[in-house]
């Protein structure tokens, strides 16, 4: 598995307790977002923007979860969730897109936009 972070020394007790401490932020975050995502009603736009938000926070988790593993990693032996950033805050139509340029070669795809990959205005 190839480094998702160039190497780095090990996290200090400081810099552990910031990323505990946004992992934590951002989960609470998440849990009062998909609440309030109950109370949308009929409002498709506003549920549209709510789980847009849950996604971006929990790939900002993931990411800062991943950072801290790479960092730990000669300590724990346990490496990060992802092989890169870019499978943490890429959409998945840019992923695929890479997966079907490996295996052809090369892709006439274009890149799937949006939620759904729907083309966005």
């Amino acid at each position: 598995m190839s480094q998702c972070f160039p190497n780095k020394k090990p996290l200090t007790p400081n810099q552990m307790g910031c990323i505990l401490y946004e992992i934590g932020e951002g989960a609470k975050q998440i849990a009062a977002l998909s609440v309030a995502m109950h109370h949308t009603g009929e409002d498709e736009a506003l549920f549209e923007a709510l789980q847009g938000a849950i996604g971006s926070l929990a790939q900002r988790i993931g990411l800062i979860a991943d950072i801290a593993a790479q960092r730990q990693l000669e300590f724990t032996g346990l490496g990060p969730i992802m092989e890169s950033m870019e499978e943490w805050v890429m959409p998945v139509g840019f992923q695929l897109d890479d997966l079907a340029s490996e295996s052809t070669g090369a892709s006439d795809a274009l890149p799937g936009r949006g939620r759904g990959n729907k083309s966005n205005p």
